[in-house]
Formats: C-alpha cells, sequence, structure tokens
C-alpha cells in the first residue's frame, strides 16, 4: 500500500529538493507538501493510506481514486475531503534527504486538497486534520 509523506523543501542553500522535517537544520523551518512517490515502472495506485490526527491521536485513513487524478477520503464522522494529483515539475521534484522511505530516483507527485476552506474548518472546528507520515527514524 502506497503512503502519503508530508515532506519540506529543503532549508539548505546548495540543495534544492525535498526533506522530512526532521532532517531539516535546528531552530528552522521551511513550509512542506504532501507526495507519493512511486518507481519509475509504478502507475498511482487506486488506494493511498493518508495519516491524520483525530482527537489528538495518529489514525491513518484510506484516500480512494474516484476518477482520473481526483481521489476522496471519506471520514464518516467529518464528511468527505477531495484531492488531486499533480506532477512535480520544479526544481524541488526530488527527495534528497537519506530516509529509506523515499529512493531519491523516485517520481513525486503533490498531493492537493480540492477544498482548502473545508479543511480549515475541520482544523479549526473539529480538530481533525491530515498530516501525512514522515520518517520517525531520522534525527
Amino acid at each position: 500500500m502506497k503512503t502519503i509523506y508530508y515532506l519540506s523543501y529543503s532549508d539548505k542553500p546548495e540543495k534544492e529538493g525535498l526533506i522530512f522535517p526532521n532532517e531539516l537544520l535546528k531552530n528552522t523551518y521551511s513550509p512542506g507538501i504532501w507526495i507519493i512517490n512511486l518507481k519509475p515502472y509504478e502507475r498511482i495506485p487506486k488506494l493511498i493510506d493518508f495519516d491524520v490526527v483525530v482527537n489528538n491521536e495518529l489514525k491513518t485513513f484510506k484516500m480512494k481514486k474516484i476518477n482520473g487524478l481526483m481521489f476522496q477520503v471519506d471520514t464518516n464522522i467529518y464528511g468527505k475531503f477531495y484531492f488531486s494529483i499533480l506532477n512535480l515539475t520544479s526544481h524541488f521534484h526530488k527527495y534528497i534527504g537519506n530516509s529509506k522511505l523515499i529512493n531519491s530516483n523516485d517520481r513525486l507527485f503533490q498531493v492537493v486538497p480540492i477544498d482548502n476552506q473545508k479543511l480549515n474548518n475541520s482544523c479549526l472546528k473539529e480538530g481533525f486534520f491530515f498530516v501525512g507520515k514522515i520518517d520517525s527514524n531520522l534525527n
């Protein structure tokens, strides 16, 4: 089963790419994005794991393909959330960190919410939010 990861833009000026947040330099911050990684021969799957926080607990929901590159997460309680998967074409299109979860040769695709306002409302009103997986084995 494929997983959605949360990666940050590298904070090292000499290296352009994406890294896990826990690979950032100490006392720095860099915005991030949700991504899915695929080997050169892989296609985007029909089901993908997406980590969320519900009532301060980490849980995993299934993101299901509904057509084309449109996906849906049905939470049953907080409603349905829709996402699109886009090809990363900028100079930040590759993973440059040290994790074993993502290979530097993997193709990365960005997972983008269709309705940001609904995501914001679920965070503020319900304490429910999508986080994506990080590599907790990195320091």
